[in-house]
């Protein structure tokens, strides 16, 4: 069936064989299957498969089809049961759709009443927004069904949602939904708001390689001359550690573009290890903003240093866990206006306070001008770099669910390697000397103040 609609989509082609028995997994997917279905990162690829035993009605997954000058997307479903009544239910993202029926407390029948019914036999939404087809799929029982339906839309991206039911009874079904945004090359497996992430991974990985290797040469010099402080310790394994979660979101986004299943344990590891990185690239920043090896020898509030890491590592970890468990997969709501990510955004703004707090007595104490200037300009820069987060967070807010993400992800890598830059290129060994207080290689020596940190 063909329908199109003021509304901006229509879905076509929908072909369905109830007798073809499901074709098995090739054996690289069930590998990856099962080797990452150890760790633990929940999936999140747009080819689930599962098996559902419980409720009435039941969320499945989300996908974001492409708007209208690409082409049609393609859903393929498979489905196994040994109950009749087994519904399956597409859904949209206008208001009359899937807000209707999501978290409201109606009845399942209620929630497949979608459609208005025709004397033809055909199904009509409200509006005219409802595939020209008969819709929810019924799923035969004790055999394999399968079907793929084709969707268009015509004015912009649509998140649509998989939901089954059975009203009569409690599900159990075994189903594989297969989304496909079709003819977007490598990004084809990607949901319209997640597409060209893999580019901007590839991109960014690239440049932190590049980077990272100038950075070591900075550093092998620094060695030589018995001068690696550890202001330039703490940057360099800040580098390290963003370079290894690029290098592991690429994994991810590699296999994901092959399969649409990715390597979400992998996922996970890059997200602490990028994590890990932004605690040590904060922790560096205040203690320049202390003055420590640049205009003192000792660092003060020690303490206070350590209940700040203790805070944003306990933050982070609830963060990662309510991302895991806790995050609802219907939602489309941004990560960091969960409580976890609230409470990271006000401990950056509290940061950003001590940092000033900290920095600008240690500029108006000190008197060598060049340290006078490098003091301004960190406190300048780098105020900007602590507020990103927050002014991005905000920025999320404002922007449509089907660009979001991939916004905001490709601003902040963009943020963060202008951050990484810029404090490698003051620290540069030509420019160190300049700065620390701590310089010559004999003071260097067995310095308790040097490695205290």
């Amino acid at each position: 069936f063909s329908s199109s609609s003021p509304s901006g989509w229509r879905i076509i082609n929908s072909n369905s064989n109830s007798n073809t028995m499901l074709p098995r997994h090739s054996i690289g997917k069930m590998v990856v299957g099962v080797v990452f279905a150890a760790l633990v990162w929940g999936a999140t690829a747009k080819h689930v498969s599962g098996l559902m035993e419980s409720g009435e009605w039941r969320f499945m997954s989300k996908f974001c089809f492409n708007g209208p000058k690409s082409n049609p997307g393609i859903l393929k479903i498979k489905a196994e049961t040994d109950i009749d009544g087994h519904k399956l239910g597409l859904y949209s993202d206008e208001s009359f759709s899937w807000p209707k029926v999501y978290g409201v407390d109606i009845p399942c029948q209620k929630k497949l009443q979608a459609e208005e019914r025709l004397p033809n036999g055909t199904y009509v939404c409200p509006s005219g927004f409802c595939p020209c087809k008969k819709t929810p799929w019924d799923i035969p029982s004790k055999q394999s069904y399968k079907t793929e339906t084709d969707v268009s839309q015509t004015q912009r991206p649509h998140f649509w949602y998989m939901a089954a039911a059975h009203c009569d009874s409690e599900i159990n079904l075994w189903y594989d939904l297969h989304f496909i945004n079709s003819g977007s090359g490598w990004d084809e497996e990607f949901s319209c708001d997640e597409q060209g992430l893999l580019t901007m991974y590839i991109f960014f990985f690239c440049l932190f390689f590049v980077g990272t290797i100038v950075h070591l040469y900075g550093v092998q010099s620094l060695r030589r001359a018995q001068a690696w402080h550890a202001v330039v310790k703490l940057l360099t394994c800040s580098v390290v550690l963003q370079l290894l979660s690029l290098f592991l979101y690429l994994i991810h986004y590699s296999v994901y573009s092959q399969n649409g299943y990715g390597a979400p344990g992998v996922k996970g590891l890059a997200t602490v290890l990028d994590a890990s990185s932004q605690l040590v690239f904060i922790v560096l920043l205040v203690v320049l903003g202390k003055g420590w090896t640049i205009s003192k020898t000792t660092l003060d509030q020690k303490k206070l240093l350590l209940i700040l890491f203790a805070l944003y590592t306990f933050t982070y970890f609830a963060f990662f866990v309510w991302v895991v468990a806790g995050q609802d997969e219907a939602s489309t709501t941004y990560v960091y206006e969960s409580p976890p990510g609230i409470v990271i955004v006000c401990l950056r703004v509290i940061t950003l306070i001590w940092f000033l707090y900290c920095i600008i007595p240690t500029h108006n104490q000190e008197n060598d001008p060049a340290k006078r200037k490098f003091f301004k300009f960190l406190a300048s820069i780098y105020s900007i770099w602590f507020l990103a987060l927050p002014v991005m967070v905000a920025i999320a807010a404002l922007l449509s669910p089907w660009v979001r993400f991939k916004t905001v992800t490709g601003i902040t890598l963009c943020i963060t390697s202008l951050a990484m830059g810029v404090l490698g290129f003051l620290l540069w060994p030509t420019r160190a000397s300049q700065y620390f207080r701590i310089s010559a290689p004999e003071l260097l020596a067995g310095s308790t103040a040097y490695d205290e940190l």
